[in-house]
């Protein structure tokens, strides 16, 4: 059954948000059609029923399991899908494959639906949230799924301050903790301490707060329930220092393939092996709508590639079957250049990406005259007159792409025609006279000195990645653009796991990322203003901001980034729909007027390679972080005709 993406289905999303807190006792929309009666299960595991090493398939899948119904007909079972992943960093693709929460985002992004849980209600006031989870639903080893895992991560683990010194700003409304209150073992309730126009949301994004910890396996590990001598014993023999280091290492999915899952597939390898394998969970908790057990394929290889030649290799070659990650608009003329003789189809999936990739002058650096240039709006606005767009949407992105500022997409209900192209012409008159204001003057080199006449010289720090055009090639350009009008600048290229730490730190001077969530912007709104500790200009500021006060650095009281914070409070617990929509919009525009992220190109389509060998999988899809693409094309139901 072909399906179109458009735009009209995030505004869909976004009314479906704002219904949510209009009032009134709200029962979720099912995920698919009324319960089916089991099916047919993979033949690896029909013959595991035969010998007696796992029950029958009734006695694995819930009472009233999850319908995914299959883009175009119902699958077979068997083969290997193989991709391909870059390293220990390279969780993402992992875990994009199949996505586990008590609710989540339909393929289209129109609704929230449910997921692990059947149902939920919402009281009147837009308070209460009370979920009902499927019964039967099983962790990979056979072990129930119930309420019990949900109140143990909530207890144990986000109240335990020695694991968790700091509340999470998605378990806070307000700056107070939302509170979990258990009713059965499949019923329990949310209850927040305001209303919170983002909560369904960020339960929909495949945190892991969504589904909780397996329990019944990392108790073993935990001071509150292990024998404190046992525990002893084990934090030794990993050679780790203290209970918290054992813990954390026991609970981390990609890293240890003993912890029990809820996805589709189960690691069979630690992260970083040379092929990490995943095997089908033989407790999915999903089917078709035949009732046929999901996933359809046996297993999945993701095969270590150090770099991007060995992939394009790879999959020109045929020997990768599906890839998204690590796959760069840049690569999409030599794929499609041998797409037959790889046996693949390229195809370009719609993106709500509002800048390949945006400059964030570091508002918390720690050189004092960086310091005060970076948190001058006018230095900002002249960085971006001195940058050709055109030039960059041509020379990198084959004219594919659209030069704009860093801000919403049309389609989304924060978009504002006028905030696209702000301060994004071309006109390095205009920076010249933005730097003249702030009292920048030109040294006999040409190049600008700062006010007391001392060289003015920044860094520009990305990591290597391709997936948005390659950003190395995009700092040299945009680097050279700068040196010609006068600002000296050096490029350096960061490992992943160094630029993180650095970011997290403030320790860089203008960084940045891809502008994404173009669509709805303020869900997790990092991009829109420090909200957190990544990809965004004030990391210090947004780790304060995160942490409610606890660590990081608190803005001034008059900082722009202050208001924005305090709009954006207001905004997630504001009751009335139309008010809150308008304090989004205003939010928007002051990011944009402040421009605190410089805006590149954007809206561009994303690459995915799939071989002609596989079947279900769409034409057209939105590829959006939040949505855990490409967990939203229903990755489970994808299966081989040979």
């Amino acid at each position: 059954m072909a399906r179109k993406i458009t735009a009209l289905a995030i505004v869909g999303l976004l009314v479906f948000a704002a219904l949510a807190f209009a009032g009134g006792a709200k029962e979720a929309p099912e995920a698919a059609a009324a319960a089916v009666e089991p099916g047919n299960e993979a033949p690896m595991l029909a013959a595991l029923v035969q010998s007696g090493e796992l029950p029958p398939l009734a006695e694995r899948i819930p009472e009233n399991p999850y319908v995914v119904e299959p883009w175009d007909e119902i699958g077979r079972y068997g083969g290997t899908l193989r991709r391909s992943y870059s390293g220990t960093g390279d969780t993402e693709g992992i875990r994009k494959l199949s996505r586990v929460g008590l609710v989540e985002f339909s393929p289209d992004g129109s609704e929230i639906v449910p997921a692990l849980a059947e149902r939920y209600t919402m009281s009147d006031d837009g308070l209460t949230f009370t979920f009902h989870l499927r019964r039967g639903i099983r962790w990979s080893d056979g072990e129930p799924f119930t309420a019990n895992d949900l109140e143990y991560g909530y207890r144990h683990e986000l109240l335990n301050e020695e694991l968790t010194p700091s509340v999470p700003s998605v378990w806070r409304v307000g700056g107070e903790r939302i509170r979990f209150e258990m009713i059965d073992d499949y019923t329990f309730r949310y209850v927040l301490p305001g209303v919170s126009a983002t909560f369904l949301q960020d339960l929909a994004r495949d945190t892991e707060w969504g589904s909780g910890p397996p329990a019944h396996y990392m108790q073993q590990f935990h001071p509150d329930f292990a024998d404190a001598s046992d525990l002893e014993a084990m934090v030794r023999a990993e050679n780790f220092d203290t209970w918290v280091q054992l813990y954390e290492s026991k609970a981390h999915q990609w890293q240890n393939p003993e912890r029990p899952s809820l996805r589709a597939w189960v690691m069979q390898d630690a992260i970083g092996a040379q092929t990490v394998r995943m095997e089908r969970n033989p407790y999915y908790w999903r089917v078709d709508t035949a009732g046929n057990q999901l996933p359809y394929i046996d297993r999945v290889e993701n095969r270590l590639m150090l770099d991007k030649e060995s992939m394009i290799l790879a999959i020109i070659s045929g020997e990768l079957d599906f890839q998204g990650r690590n796959v760069a608009w840049g690569d999409y003329p030599i794929l499609m250049e041998n797409r037959d003789r790889g046996n693949y189809n390229v195809l370009r999936w719609p993106t709500a990406l509002g800048s390949a990739y945006a400059f964030m002058p570091n508002l918390n650096v720690p050189d004092p005259k960086l310091n005060e240039l970076f948190n001058d709006r006018r230095f900002r606005i002249a960085l971006s007159h001195a940058m050709d767009r055109d030039e960059l949407n041509e020379v990198l992105f084959l004219g594919a792409t659209k030069p704009r500022a860093a801000t919403a997409v049309p389609g989304s209900t924060y978009y504002q025609e006028d905030l696209e192209n702000l301060y994004a012409e071309f006109d390095p008159a205009k920076s010249e006279q933005l730097f003249q204001e702030i009292g920048l003057t030109r040294g006999s080199d040409g190049y600008w000195r700062h006010k007391d006449g001392s060289r003015l010289s920044v860094v520009l720090n990305a990591i290597q990645l391709d997936t948005y055009g390659s950003w190395p090639d995009l700092l040299e350009m945009v680097g050279e653009m700068w040196d010609q009008f006068g600002l000296r600048n050096e490029v350096i290229i960061l490992d992943r796991s160094l630029y993180t730490q650095r970011y997290q730190a403030g320790e860089f001077e203008i960084g940045g990322w891809a502008w994404g969530r173009g669509f709805t912007p303020l869900i997790a709104p990092k991009f829109v203003f420090p909200s957190d500790s990544t990809w965004n200009p004030g990391p210090l500021f947004g780790t304060w901001y995160q942490t409610g006060g606890a660590s990081g650095v608190e803005p001034p009281a008059d900082h722009p980034v202050r208001k924005a914070m305090e709009m954006y409070d207001r905004y997630v617990t504001e009751p009335d729909v139309e008010t809150r929509t308008q304090i989004g919009k205003d939010l928007i525009r002051l990011s944009a007027e402040e421009i605190w992220s410089i805006g590149t190109v954007g809206e561009f389509p994303d690459p995915h390679v799939a071989s002609r060998r596989l079947r279900n999988v769409p034409q057209d899809l939105l590829s959006e972080h939040l949505m855990m693409t490409p967990s939203n094309a229903r990755v489970e139901q994808f299966f081989f005709v040979d």
